[in-house]
């Protein structure tokens, strides 16, 4: 309405909001049952609700909201709404890309990807979890070993386990930004391995050769690249080298376990954690750009060099 601003939906249905300003309604599917041999897999303009498990295998994809009462085992799911999984995501084929908000129990060696928040209400295990926004788990929630990338913040209950692999988490990172400079950090690997490799051949005194001087060349433009990548969202994406675009605001939060050698990122900063923490808060300091951290019972403020 040009009159009032309000929306009015032409027809019943199911409400997304998408990223707070994407709105659709959609028609309420059901899926009884399990997604298996018997339903093959879904595809859908509506908004879904199954009421089962949804099997190896088997991809279910929806433009709307979807709900999901089991597990989700090597399954393929993508929603451009947001999703709930009542149950949990199961296996290394379990890959979950969603446009919006995702809600999950646990995720067990899987892949998500969301273009929202992500809520993880339970533990996550060795799994890749991406997302725009927040990363959200109550004080009883775990994540233990795999990759964490929120754009946002990450609140979550403990973090990586004295028995298991460190973790990686990072926050304030754009995980596009993240996964090319990964990329770039390959492609130079590789070119490096290749200039010792031609001069262990060949020596020091062929350097005009036009071989090496393109895999120096490479080289230059990769370093380049990697010394102006700003991996902070919102941010110019070449703009490492300016201060004004050096802060970020997100915060990790720890009620319980922070455990040794789990590895933190915040923006462009990293350290490693040399020794067990507990309820602690972790932030980057406004004026130094130092990664530090502080007591959640206020007993005491530390920084981390």
């Amino acid at each position: 309405s040009e009159v009032d601003g309000s929306i009015r939906a032409t027809a019943a249905g199911i409400l997304t909001v998408v990223d707070g300003k994407h709105i659709r309604v959609s028609s309420r599917q059901q899926i009884n049952g399990d997604v298996d041999f018997s339903t093959g897999n879904i595809r859908s303009q509506n908004a879904v609700e199954i009421t089962g498990d949804v099997k190896p295998g088997f991809t279910v994809s929806i433009k709307g909201d979807l709900s999901i009462a089991g597990n989700v085992y090597s399954a393929s799911i993508n929603s451009r709404g947001n999703v709930v999984v009542k149950g949990g995501l199961l296996g290394p084929d379990t890959y979950l890309r969603v446009k919006g908000d995702a809600d999950l129990n646990y995720a067990e060696r899987s892949q998500v990807v969301s273009g929202g928040n992500v809520v993880l209400r339970s533990n996550g295990y060795y799994s890749t979890i991406h997302a725009v926004g927040d990363i959200h788990g109550p004080e009883g929630s775990k994540i233990v070993g795999g990759s964490i990338i929120a754009g946002g913040s990450l609140t979550v209950g403990q973090i990586g386990s004295r028995r298991s692999e460190p973790i990686v988490i990072m926050v304030g990172t754009d995980a596009r930004r993240y996964r090319y400079y990964d990329k770039l950090q390959n492609q130079y690997g590789q070119k490096i391995q290749e200039m010792k490799d031609w001069y262990q051949r060949y020596g020091e005194n062929h350097k005009k050769d036009k071989k090496i001087a393109a895999i120096l060349a490479e080289i230059g433009d990769l370093e380049q690249d990697l010394t102006s990548l700003n991996l902070i969202p919102r941010t110019p994406e070449n703009s490492l080298g300016d201060k004004k675009y050096l802060f970020s605001e997100a915060t990790i939060t720890v009620s319980g376990l922070l455990a040794a050698r789990s590895e933190i990122r915040i923006g462009n900063e990293t350290i490693t954690i040399k020794r067990d923490l507990n309820h602690v808060k972790v932030s980057m300091d406004k004026t130094s750009g130092a990664i530090g951290f502080s007591s959640l019972d206020k007993r005491s403020a530390d920084h981390v060099r």
